[in-house]
């Protein structure tokens, strides 16, 4: 049988050799799972950011772009084309004839090259039902939009032997304004006022995001100066994700707007209790008070009150932790959610 050509393209994608963010790793995850659990499709993936072929095997590779005067015949050489949030690159072009789009939307709002071009895609993929409702309150057609969650593998992230300071909080993505990392900054100020013994790691950096701000970074460390804060820079490899996570009490995430955070997932898996401002979808990856906690608004001051709420139930719940595990594993494992995408994609082709 004729295999199903499908390329996944995403403008911030890059090498597996640099640390990806979040959407890019979602991505990377869900093409991986896919070629594992069938031969019937050849996947590519795709982005602004790749400068070099890869294969990762025997039915998944990744591809660098073509000349820009070649993007028709390289788009017409698929069965499938999966755009991930951007046209980016392909902005511009009308769907081959017989070919079929799909939009999986990893942002709250559609970025500006979507909307003239919706009517292109046979499929959109929303993150969950909250961000399924935005989406067609934006001009989707409701019937298309299809939910299929970010997941993790709960192989690899799971608990592990909890030995850390029980007021140990982490930080792990792009050093940007709208990851509100200098909201966590003031925050740990009135926090280690109330808990001296708390610390804060920070894991990242600028250029994993698209557009970031120059100088940002450094304001972050000037501004954490005299507190208990350390700055790691990226996390090479997701697979190292987990043993950060296993390390730290709770995982904060002060993000202005969030589709479905993937780190909000990956820290509860490993028993790592997020706090996460409460905007956009974030609400549909834990479950408020039993899993995580959620906060507004977006100021240092909620965010402390949160941070000191999550070390007290901690402490005298410790079974919040394996509920966090548990829903990840109900909800947001790899297998079911690939088997929802294989079957979309089994439909379209």
């Amino acid at each position: 049988m004729k295999q199903i050509k499908i390329l996944f393209y995403y403008l911030v994608l890059r090498n597996t050799d640099r640390p990806l963010a979040g959407a890019s790793t979602a991505l990377l995850r869900a093409a991986s799972r896919l070629a594992a659990e069938t031969d019937a499709f050849e996947i590519a993936l795709s982005g602004d950011g790749v400068t070099r072929a890869e294969r990762l095997g025997a039915n998944l590779r990744i591809d660098p772009l073509p000349p820009k005067e070649n993007r028709e015949q390289f788009l017409a050489g698929f069965d499938i084309v999966v755009f991930a949030s951007h046209l980016g690159f392909f902005d511009g072009l009308a769907k081959p004839e017989g070919g079929k789009w799909a939009l999986w939307q990893h942002c709250w709002e559609l970025m500006p090259d979507i909307p003239p071009s919706l009517g292109s895609f046979d499929l959109i993929v929303a993150s969950s039902a909250i961000h399924k409702d935005n989406l067609v309150k934006l001009g989707c057609a409701g019937e298309r939009v299809r939910v299929i969650s970010n997941f993790v593998e709960t192989a690899d992230f799971r608990p592990g032997i909890f030995d850390y300071c029980p007021y140990s909080l982490v930080y792990s993505g792009a050093l940007v304004p709208h990851k509100g990392v200098h909201i966590l900054i003031e925050a740990m100020r009135l926090v280690a006022a109330r808990r001296p013994e708390a610390t804060l790691d920070v894991y990242g950096a600028a250029d994993m995001w698209l557009d970031y701000e120059i100088g940002y970074d450094e304001r972050l460390k000037s501004a954490a100066k005299g507190l208990p804060v350390a700055f790691h820079g990226p996390v090479a490899l997701n697979r190292d994700m987990p043993g950060v996570f296993r390390s730290h009490s709770v995982f904060c995430l002060p993000s202005i707007c969030e589709t479905f955070p993937l780190t909000v997932i990956e820290a509860q898996a490993c028993g790592c209790i997020p706090v996460a401002h409460d905007a956009g979808g974030t609400r549909a990856a834990l479950i408020d008070g039993q899993t995580g906690f959620l906060y507004a608004p977006n100021t240092p001051e909620a965010l402390a009150e949160a941070i000191l709420t999550a070390f007290n139930r901690i402490q005298g719940d410790p079974d919040i932790r394996n509920r966090a595990a548990a829903l990840v594993e109900a909800q947001f494992s790899g297998a079911p959610q690939t088997r929802l995408l294989l079957g979309l994609l089994r439909e379209l082709a």
